[in-house]
């Protein structure tokens, strides 16, 4: 049997979790990605709406690509790490900020991977 004075307590909790215990707005969030190797290489499609190109900064070195961004106007901070081969032709990598979506191209040929930044478009 369900009386008021037993479901009291929990709509006290619901209220005041739904109203005043919320995280603040410059926690970082969780950034979406998705990394994909495939037959050429590897696709990297990272989802951060609201950046310009010139937040990000992208780097191969000895197999790990790192990308990072930042925007300090909107408290906004991300670093990513994902390991590749070491066989990437990084002349042809390819870099991508079109409508929220970062899309990075990676592709693989015999060549070492040397230490390099990424121009994005």
């Amino acid at each position: 049997m369900t009386t008021f004075m037993t479901i009291l307590p929990t709509l006290f909790d619901n209220f005041f979790d739904d109203i005043w215990v919320r995280e603040p707005a410059s926690r970082p969030q969780k950034q979406e990605y998705s990394f994909v190797k495939t037959e050429a290489g590897y696709n990297l499609e990272i989802i951060a709406p609201g950046l310009n190109k010139e937040d990000f900064k992208v780097t191969i070195e000895d197999g790990t690509v790192l990308v990072n961004a930042e925007n300090k106007k909107r408290n906004f901070k991300f670093q990513k790490s994902f390991k590749v081969s070491n066989d990437l032709d990084v002349s042809q990598t390819k870099a991508k900020y079109q409508a929220g979506i970062l899309n990075i191209e990676l592709y693989k040929d015999k060549k070492k991977t040397n230490c390099t930044s990424i121009k994005i478009e």
